[in-house]
């Protein structure tokens, strides 16, 4: 059966979800087991992920060009991925440079297809950027005093060493790399068109791919006021913003702030 280039994503998007139940029971069975969840398989897992969503958002931006918004990506997301690809975060593992350089590579071609295709992509709705911003600042501090109730979580982060500027910089940079690009544009882009074009209802499929995303962190149980409070509401939150602006970049500011700023706030305030 010959599979056509546009239904790669498709397969991507489900090999990445494949790796992260994995990765998501293993790393409860060690937290149930009193261990810590660390090791370079964290990093490559990273990387493995990146890279298939970078490959997904290529070959989407250079033959899905007409269907852009479907996905719910425009020009500053788009933007965003490509420069980040490029300034990807160091994670100081082995044969990490193979890993950058197909980054690199998957980077420029996607930043070609946006150039290309520059006036057929959606303009950014700023104003949606906007309430973004203001809906993860009202919930940075009732965040950061459920998060209080687990202090070893945070009394390693050794802002002193570098100072908070250095610290926000590093943070900031590995969110963008890794994290909430990455989850953003899989979840609330990607498998949220794929599972609207699968047949599903709109309304079903905001309530699925925020479910796929809150079992996945299933991990974090071991901070219950994370898993039950926090996580649940930051996905609501995020997949509002998205559903309403028809746009991922809303949701990746708002996940952005929310990752960078609450455990600054739980280290300088409630330690």
């Amino acid at each position: 059966m010959r599979i056509k280039i546009t239904q790669l994503p498709v397969l991507f998007c489900t090999f990445i979800i494949i790796i992260a139940i994995f990765s998501s029971l293993f790393s409860l069975f060690l937290v149930l087991n009193g261990k810590q969840v660390e090791g370079d398989w964290i990093d490559y897992q990273s990387y493995v992920d990146n890279l298939l969503l970078y490959a997904s958002v290529a070959i989407i931006v250079w033959f899905e060009e007409e269907h852009l918004e479907q996905f719910h990506l425009e020009r500053a997301t788009l933007i965003i991925v490509g420069m980040f690809g490029i300034l990807t975060s160091r994670l100081d593992i082995p044969y990490e440079a193979y890993f950058k350089i197909t980054l690199l590579i998957l980077s420029i071609i996607i930043i070609a297809g946006v150039i290309k295709n520059w006036r057929k992509i959606p303009k950014t709705k700023w104003g949606w950027v906007g309430i973004a911003i203001f809906s993860a600042s009202i919930f940075l501090v009732p965040f950061a005093f459920l998060e209080a109730f687990f202090p070893a979580l945070y009394s390693n982060m050794h802002i002193e060493q570098g100072g908070l500027g250095i610290y926000l910089i590093r943070r900031i940079l590995y969110n963008l790399s890794f994290v909430s690009i990455y989850e953003e544009l899989l979840f609330r882009g990607i498998l949220w068109e794929y599972l609207r074009r699968s047949g599903m209802r709109e309304n079903l499929v905001f309530w699925v791919q925020a479910t796929i995303f809150w079992l996945l962190h299933i991990w974090r149980i071991g901070n219950p006021f994370y898993f039950f409070i926090t996580l649940p509401i930051v996905t609501l939150m995020n997949s509002l913003l998205t559903r309403y602006s028809k746009q991922v970049v809303p949701s990746i500011f708002a996940h952005t702030i929310t990752n960078v700023s609450v455990p600054v706030i739980v280290y300088y305030f409630f330690l």
